[in-house]
């Protein structure tokens, strides 16, 4: 009985190994470079937020968020007033109760004609690659995985044995937290997605602060996403 445990775990070791030698099935995929929004002053939120930002002597506008919910409703209220690009970068994308709303938000984005682009981290996936393969299937929607492990499934010990093999790439994560809307309007920070992030979860919260940052249109601004 040992023996054959052993033989299994020792079969697993050497599977896991062989997958951490390479990136997962895909990574080569041909990827389309895609830009920022060139002209945000053509939109609603840029022509507001230009003509405001003259008024003040060319400069930007900022505004800290220190409460969760508040980051959460802001959110709402950038994805619905998207009207060309939606771009957006986090470390944690988890599709929980109240913060599951934003996906689908994002969703609607894209329905509407909206570019969604979406950087994420894969240090947290541990949900599996289901909480973002519904929304990557929206023909508007553009997902890029920052660093992936080579296994994608969601047993923590095979999560773990790839790390520990492989931790000089692994250890390598993204923690950004960003939210732009028709290269017009931003959110950074340190807020996460996750019911925990937006202070609603009885059992688990944590502190963060969101700025949202608008100002008048600087081509130099722009950024290229490869």
């Amino acid at each position: 009985m040992n023996t054959r445990f052993n033989i299994r775990l020792v079969l697993l070791f050497v599977a896991i190994l062989g997958g951490c030698a390479t990136l997962p099935p895909g990574s080569d995929f041909p990827k389309v470079t895609s830009s920022a929004l060139a002209h945000p002053d053509k939109t609603r939120l840029g022509r507001q937020f230009d003509k405001r930002g003259r008024q003040h002597g060319g400069n930007s506008g900022f505004r800290i968020i220190p409460v969760g919910a508040d980051g959460f409703l802001i959110r709402m209220q950038m994805i619905n007033a998207a009207e060309r690009t939606l771009d957006l970068q986090y470390y944690i994308f988890a599709r929980t109760k109240l913060a599951d709303c934003l996906p689908t938000l994002c969703w609607h984005a894209a329905d509407r004609g909206v570019r969604v682009r979406l950087l994420i981290d894969d240090g947290e996936t541990v949900a599996g690659d289901e909480q973002i393969t519904a929304l990557d299937a929206h023909p508007a929607v553009e997902i890029r995985i920052f660093n992936p492990l080579s296994y994608r499934g969601k047993t923590e010990l095979f999560r773990n044995t790839e790390f520990m093999f492989n931790a000089s790439r692994l250890d390598y994560r993204m923690h950004n937290k960003l939210l732009v809307v028709d290269n017009a309007i931003a959110l950074i920070g340190g807020r996460n997605i996750g019911d925990q992030f937006f202070q609603i979860d009885p059992e688990s919260q944590f502190a963060d602060d969101d700025v949202f940052a608008a100002g008048p249109y600087r081509p130099a601004a722009l950024y290229n996403l490869r």
